[in-house]
């Protein structure tokens, strides 16, 4: 159960990774260019799935079946992508030399997740359900979703209007997807570990970002390349 849950939380992870592999050039040292992706690719990757589950159940029904070949074609077909695509020349394929501040910024990376870690295992073990919103919308919304009843629309009843029917599918589809994949609806560890996965990615977001910026000669010579063609037209 433990290997169903790690994997329905992680796959679109990697489904996410493996969009901004061709979508965005390699920029800055590797680590921290990797750490950018897999960072971002959580969030893309978690919006993905929650998207494609609601579909599914707005076209096809509740299938968990239908859910699984879908996500996996779906990862085919980037990982195809992937390896398929040009090489293409980014700033990431020159020699980087780290400046001291980069260090520091490691440094306030491991510093940032050895701080998070307690602080969110207080956290769960305090109050594993979550707050209100937690309770009252994504995760109640989130039961609709996943039952095995065509009576899921009810996430959307004008009852349940303090729970917030207009807010976007993508949390609550992406909880839904994992209780179903794993049979354990309304399990708390499902809500848990996505609370963890943002947590644990945003802050390597917000770090890698500061490596992974654009370069500033890279982006005056694209813009003096792009200026005679302007003047062309």
């Amino acid at each position: 159960m433990i290997w169903r849950m790690a994997g329905s939380l992680l796959w679109p992870v990697l489904t996410g990774y493996l969009l901004t592999l061709l979508l965005l050039p390699r920029r800055g040292p590797r680590w921290a260019s990797e750490i950018f992706r897999v960072c971002l690719g959580a969030g893309l990757g978690v919006g993905l799935s929650g998207s494609l589950y609601f579909l599914i159940l707005l076209l096809v029904g509740p299938s968990t079946i239908v859910c699984l070949l879908t996500e996996l074609g779906l990862t085919a077909c980037l990982a195809a992508g992937c390896w398929l695509r040009p090489v293409r020349s980014s700033v990431g394929d020159r020699v980087f030399k780290p400046a001291a501040f980069h260090w520091l910024l490691l440094t306030a990376l491991l510093a940032s997740l050895a701080l998070a870690v307690p602080v969110f295992l207080n956290a769960v073990t305090t109050n594993p359900y979550g707050n209100w919103d937690a309770l009252a919308v994504w995760n109640l919304r989130a039961k609709f979703l996943a039952e095995n009843d065509p009576f899921w629309k009810n996430a959307f009843s004008p009852l349940l209007s303090h729970t917030h029917p207009d807010y976007p599918l993508l949390l609550s589809g992406y909880i839904a997807r994992c209780w179903r994949l794993t049979d354990s609806i309304g399990d708390v560890v499902i809500p848990v570990g996505t609370a963890a996965l943002f947590l644990f990615a945003t802050v390597g977001l917000l770090v890698s970002a500061l490596f992974t910026r654009p370069n500033l000669g890279d982006i005056q010579s694209r813009r003096r390349s792009f200026l005679p063609l302007c003047a062309k037209t």
